[in-house]
């Protein structure tokens, strides 16, 4: 005989009654407000172009009682134009008729000789390069938007005399920056495409000498770290070094011209590292 496990009849009813406990939660909402500098103003030295809107409506016989100015700040690309110069030859006589020379105009004179880059490219050229960092390559691509065609080893051959023609500033700027008795010194790592290692570079460096009263910065590339290279620039210099503990500047230590000043924040750093 099987046995109904679930019969219809009701042994027992319980009821089951739960209390749960709840707390009013009130949320209280705090404006902030934050001080904004607004935008910075258009500078005045930048050229204005001028544009007169008039309304649409009929405004025969009306007078304007004022007017409503908005500038926006635009940007026209570079552009690369040509420079003709034109001089007319002329024959002129002698006196006595019986010789005739050759009259025109000198050409002014250019940066480097027989170039078809005058000066305002060069410059432009130079400071893309070595100021902005922009490569070569991308410059000339730039270039190609305009449909001006010019090849990356003459480029380098301009970027290279004109390097050769403003040594006379580097010269005079070295002077500057030695004339102190405070100096900053540091050396920054770069990688250099070498000619002499396909596919990769080297390890160079730009040696950076500060004035820190005038602030002057002459940087200087060297292809290493050597202590020599140091030596070299502060030949006959007098005065403080400000340094930090690299070995290469140690020989300055037991001179008499140069005092070393090491760098308090690299002393400093690491008691910050042992603190933590």
């Amino acid at each position: 005989m099987q046995v109904d496990l679930f019969p219809a009849d009701k042994i027992a009813e319980v009821t089951v009654t739960t209390t749960i406990e709840t707390k009013e939660v009130i949320t209280k909402t705090k404006s902030i407000r934050v001080n904004h500098n607004g935008r910075n103003p258009l500078p005045l030295h930048i050229r204005r172009e001028e544009i007169i809107l008039e309304p649409t409506q009929d405004i025969t016989g009306l007078t304007p009682v004022s007017q409503q100015i908005t500038e926006v700040l635009e940007y026209k690309v570079g552009e690369l134009f040509i420079k003709k110069y034109i001089r007319p030859e002329y024959i002129k006589p002698t006196q006595d008729g019986t010789q005739a020379m050759r009259v025109i105009a000198v050409l002014p004179s250019m940066p480097i000789d027989k170039c078809i880059a005058g000066p305002s490219l060069l410059a432009y050229l130079m400071v893309s390069k070595f100021v902005d960092h922009l490569p070569i390559h991308r410059l000339l691509q730039m270039f190609l938007r305009q449909k001006v065609v010019i090849d990356a080893a003459t480029v380098c051959g301009w970027l290279k005399a004109v390097g050769i023609l403003i040594e006379l500033l580097y010269d005079a700027l070295r002077q500057e920056v030695l004339n102190t008795h405070s100096l900053g010194i540091d050396e920054t790592p770069l990688k250099v495409i070498d000619k002499n290692k396909k596919g990769t570079t080297h390890q160079g460096y730009y040696w950076v000498y500060y004035n820190t009263l005038n602030n002057l910065v002459l940087f200087k590339y060297q292809p290493g770290r050597d202590g020599g290279f140091p030596k070299e620039m502060l030949n006959g210099y007098k005065g403080h070094i400000h340094v930090d503990g690299y070995g290469g500047y140690t020989q300055f230590e037991n001179t008499t011209d140069i005092i070393v000043s090491n760098c308090w924040a690299h002393a400093r750093r690491k008691f910050i590292d042992a603190k933590v």
